[in-house]
C-alpha cells in the first residue's frame, strides 16, 4: 500500500503527513510552515514477518514522548536505513547525526526526536526485540550508532538494505523468509564487529539457532506444505 501526498490538496499536507507517520510509529510529526510545499510518500510492505516501510520526506521534525509510549502495547526496535539525506537523532542522551548509506538502530521505547533533512529518502524496519536479543545478546550498546560501509561487515549489511527496496516485492512467502533472518544476520554482525563496545556479540554460538528458526519459519509459511 503506497501513500503519498501527491494527490492531498496542498493545504492538507500537514495533517496528511502526520496521520501517515503516526501509521508507522505513533509520534508527534511538525512540518515547518503550512505545509504546502511538503511532499513525502510511504510505501508499506513486509519482509518476511517484519513490517518494512519505504520512505520518502522533504524536512520536518518528529517526536516521539512519554505519553506515546505509555499507550504502546510492544514498542519495536526500528531499523532505519538512509538512502538519501540526512537526519539529526535525539534521544537517550544522546545527539547524533546519520544520512546517506548508513543505517540505526532506534528504541521506540525510549523519547527521541529527529530532524529530518530534504530530500530524505530510505527504509525502516519495525523489527522485534527478541530477534536482536537472540543475534546480538543485549542489544541496547548498539542503539543509537550508526554504521556505514567503511568495513567489510558494515559494507555488506549497507548493500543489503541498499537493494532491499527493489527487491522485496518480488519475494514470495518463504524466500521473503528467508532473506528476513539473512538481513538481521548481516545487520548483527556489522553491528557487533564494528562497536566499540569492548566486546563481541554471540553471533557464532547462536548460528545453528539462528539457522533452525529461518528453516521452521519458512516451512511454516509454505502454503504446500502437507502435514506429513
Amino acid at each position: 500500500m503506497l501513500l503519498s501526498t501527491d494527490r492531498v490538496r496542498p493545504n492538507q499536507r500537514a495533517r496528511f503527513w502526520r496521520d501517515v507517520c503516526n501509521g508507522i510509529i505513533e509520534l508527534d510529526c511538525r512540518i515547518d510552515g503550512a505545509g504546502e510545499a511538503f511532499s513525502g510518500s510511504v510505501e508499506f510492505t513486509a519482509l518476511g514477518n517484519t513490517p518494512a516501510f519505504l520512505v520518502s520526506m522533504e524536512a520536518c521534525m518528529v517526536e516521539r514522548s512519554a505519553r506515546h509510549i505509555a499507550t504502546a502495547l510492544d514498542p519495536p526496535v526500528l531499523l532505519i536505513h538512509e538512502r538519501a539525506g540526512r537526519v539529526r537523532f535525539e534521544g537517550d542522551g544522546r545527539e547524533i547525526t546519520y544520512g546517506h548509506g548508513q543505517f540505526i538502530l532506534i528504541d521506540t521505547a525510549t523519547p527521541y526526536q529527529a530532524r529530518i533533512g530534504a530530500r530524505c529518502r530510505g527504509s525502516i524496519m519495525a523489527v522485534d526485540r527478541r530477534a536482536l536479543t537472540l543475534r546480538l545478546g543485549d542489544y541496547r550498546p548498539h542503539l543509537g550508532r550508526p554504521v556505514s560501509a567503511n568495513d567489510p561487515f558494515g559494507a555488506l549489511a549497507c548493500a543489503m538494505l541498499a537493494v532491499l527496496p527493489r527487491s522485496i516485492h518480488h519475494l514470495d512467502p518463504v524466500s521473503g523468509v528467508a532473506l528476513e533472518s539473512q538481513v538481521l544476520d548481516l545487520v548483527a554482525m556489522a553491528l557487533s564487529r564494528g562497536g566499540g563496545t569492548g566486546r563481541e556479540a554471540p553471533i557464532a554460538e547462536s548460528g545453528p539457532l539462528i539457522r533452525l528458526n529461518a528453516a521452521v519459519e519458512a516451512a511454516v509459511a509454505d502454503a504446500a506444505l502437507r502435514p506429513e
